[in-house]
């Protein structure tokens, strides 16, 4: 199960009515292979963004809004170490979002 974390930000007109997202070519396919991963996750999870919350989920999904960009956080466990995580990635794949500034990282 993937949840959506209720804590995320939201930093533009509340009066725009709509929010349209530019995606880089490829970026949507490689976003929905991470969230597809939740299947692998070794244990559920509490919001780590949300400590009063008592829902459990595979992956948590934050989003954070901003005027010129949108922010998406995903968390989930792993049995595996941070430097495995990150060689086992296809790398044709984190280049892609390596170069819109994405990051991979340990999440406590």
């Amino acid at each position: 199960m993937i949840s959506i974390s209720v804590a995320g930000t939201v930093d533009f007109d509340e009066n725009a009515g709509e929010v349209w997202i530019a995606w880089c070519q490829g970026i949507p396919e490689i976003v929905l292979d991470l969230i597809r991963n939740a299947v692998y996750a070794s244990n559920t999870l509490p919001d780590p963004w949300n400590s009063m919350s008592k829902e459990k989920a595979d992956m948590w999904l934050r989003v954070d809004y901003s005027r010129k960009y949108v922010l998406l956080t995903l968390a989930n466990a792993c049995h595996l170490k941070h430097n495995e995580l990150r060689s086992s990635l296809k790398a044709y794949r984190w280049q892609a979002l390596t170069d819109l500034e994405a990051k991979s990282c340990p999440f406590k």
